[in-house]
């Protein structure tokens, strides 16, 4: 782990400290504090976990995705089929495995800019166009 996520870390454990026992009841603010650094401890703890399994291995870093998925962008712009998995577009990829598309995004499709990577946000979507296009 690099020194800025730790400095990152150290910031937000120190921040929610402080502002869990600035909100705590006058008597409970022990206490409070005790279950707010307990539970920071068991979040990072099951995050440490979860990042130990093999599974994690095989997923993209959301950089890879987000580039990938702005290519397939600029692609289907140009007017060019885009294949779902060589760009990493999760929600053609989930509509296709359940029989519900093909795997291809064709320039006349009209899905979603949304439906096609997976997600529900429109923000993702207009951040990844910006993303490969800069």
């Amino acid at each position: 782990m690099n020194a800025e996520a730790l400095l990152l870390a150290g910031l937000i454990f120190a921040l929610v400290s402080v502002t869990a026992w600035i909100l705590a009841p006058s008597g409970q603010k022990r206490v409070t504090l005790a279950f707010v650094l307990a539970g920071l401890l068991a979040s990072a703890l099951k995050i440490a976990l979860f990042q130990q399994a093999p599974q994690w291995q095989d997923i993209h870093p959301d950089s890879i995705t987000y580039e990938r998925n702005a290519r397939a962008f600029v692609e289907h712009w140009r007017g060019r089929a885009v294949e779902a998995e060589g760009y990493n577009l999760r929600g053609l990829q989930a509509f296709h495995s359940a029989g519900l598309h093909g795997p291809t995004w064709s320039p006349e499709d009209p899905s979603t800019y949304a439906w096609i990577v997976g997600s529900h946000e429109w923000l993702y979507a207009a951040y990844v166009s910006g993303y490969g296009t800069g």
